[in-house]
């Protein structure tokens, strides 16, 4: 499996893999004295993306969102294919050492995200840069305006994030140190203050939420 560097190009805090009308509508939610959406919102994404990206990653990356990525292989011997780390993925261009390859001489496979070249082999010694649009349109982007023409985010996810909410506030109230907070200093904004959740390996699961995320969990075997 070959490595890769990935850098998002757009801004990562302004998508949420819900809105406030799907938290809004949710009836554990409904009327929470003290709490902002925005924190509960951020509760719910912190437990799906760690639940989802478990065992690779549990350092809040994102993988669900749509967003715009740009993404360097350092290929070391020949290969038929390289993947993507964020799909469904739309590729915007495509670079071997420095050249914009032609589309016709690549296949972007959308829905794995692997990458193949058209009548031959990725190189070895080379370097490949894959600028993309990777992940899936949330509810929120498309009611933002977003081109609805990339893959929809499945409603499992919304349905697991207002649980994930739900839940999060419930251990919230009982001052479950599952819920933290972390304040920061910030130049501009002065002190920030983020609500989130410890990773469920730390503070254990419900099954219904494996059930909605088990499909697209991303599991590592070594």
């Amino acid at each position: 499996m070959q490595s890769s560097d990935i850098y998002i190009i757009d801004d990562p805090w302004t998508t949420f893999l819900v809105g406030e009308e799907e938290l809004a509508s949710a009836p554990a939610l409904v009327g929470v004295p003290g709490v902002s959406l925005y924190q509960l919102a951020r509760l719910g994404e912190s437990v799906v993306e760690a639940l989802v990206n478990l065992p690779q990653d549990t350092h809040g990356h994102r993988y669900l969102a749509r967003m715009t990525y740009r993404e360097e292989f350092p290929i070391e011997r020949d290969c038929a294919r390289v993947d993507l780390g964020r799909s469904p993925a739309t590729a915007t261009s495509v670079e071997l050492n420095g050249t914009t390859l032609d589309p016709a001489e690549y296949r972007l496979h959308a829905a794995s995200g692997a990458l193949t070249r058209i009548g031959g082999l990725w190189p070895a010694r080379a370097n490949l840069t894959v600028a993309y649009e990777g992940g899936w349109r949330t509810p929120e982007q498309i009611r933002q305006g977003a081109p609805a023409d990339a893959p929809m985010m499945p409603a499992s996810f919304t349905a697991a994030v207002i649980r994930a909410a739900a839940l999060a506030w419930s251990d919230w109230r009982r001052s479950d140190p599952a819920v933290r907070m972390r304040r920061e200093e910030d130049a501009d904004a002065g002190a920030v203050e983020q609500a989130f959740a410890a990773p469920p390996l730390e503070n254990g699961t419900d099954a219904e939420l494996f059930r909605l995320l088990a499909p697209w969990r991303r599991l590592v075997l070594a």
